[in-house]
């Protein structure tokens, strides 16, 4: 019986898929600036970014925050509207500890990125193809 030629193929697209994901989500773990290329990823993980890092941002509208910061905010949603958001985490850290600007949005990207990396893993182990 012949192997499908599209297989090694497949196979790579989904590994690829699992490093991208895997590799955001260790430097968002370990980095205070991250670099998301949406074009490098797959839609879904795309729109559940995308989605995410947009509402976490809006959750921040009605904060008391110097005027520095909400710029910054606007500029991150301004970005993550194209192919290419760059969060520095340390523009958005607040001097009233009250306000886990960072925090906030850290965690958020990271619970997306962690979820993404298990539900590709899952594909990549449960489907005999790859």
């Amino acid at each position: 019986m012949a192997q499908s030629p599209h297989i090694g193929n497949g196979q790579s697209a989904i590994m690829r898929k699992y490093k991208i994901i895997a590799s955001l989500k260790n430097i968002n773990q370990a980095s205070d600036r991250l670099e998301i290329n949406y074009g490098v990823l797959d839609s879904e993980s795309t729109g559940a970014l995308k989605q995410t890092i947009a509402n976490v941002l809006k959750s921040f509208d009605d904060l008391e925050i110097s005027d520095e910061k909400r710029k910054y905010i606007e500029t991150l949603k301004k970005q993550n509207m194209g192919y290419k958001v760059d969060i520095d985490y340390s523009k958005l850290d607040e001097s009233n500890e009250d306000l886990l600007l960072a925090y906030t949005l850290k965690t958020s990207i990271q619970k997306v990125l962690s979820e993404r990396k298990a539900i590709i893993y899952r594909d990549m182990t449960l489907n005999t193809n790859y």
